[in-house]
């Protein structure tokens, strides 16, 4: 999975690239599934890859959720992007 960086408050979540703005980069991704969180990781690329072996041990088979969200320095999470994806 590969997501696009954000600029701020006032940024969308866009198809380009900006400045991020921030001392470090970071991003906060949780796994929904059925209304449970089966998996909180934080990243410090634009990237994250979910193993197949991980997917199979943590997840019913079904729809999933993958919540995104840039963390700030300043303010924490923001806004966050969800995908579904099906296991």
């Amino acid at each position: 999975m590969v997501f696009t960086e954000r600029a701020g408050q006032k940024d969308s979540w866009g198809a380009s690239d900006v400045p991020l703005g921030e001392i470090t980069e970071a991003y906060k991704i949780d796994v929904w599934q059925a209304g449970v969180r089966i998996k909180s990781v934080t990243v410090s690329d634009v990237s994250w890859i979910y193993p197949s072996a991980a997917m199979a041990t943590d997840l019913a088979s079904g729809s999933f959720d993958i919540y995104v969200a840039q963390l700030s320095d300043r303010y924490g999470a923001g806004p966050e992007r969800i995908i579904t994806a099906t296991s």
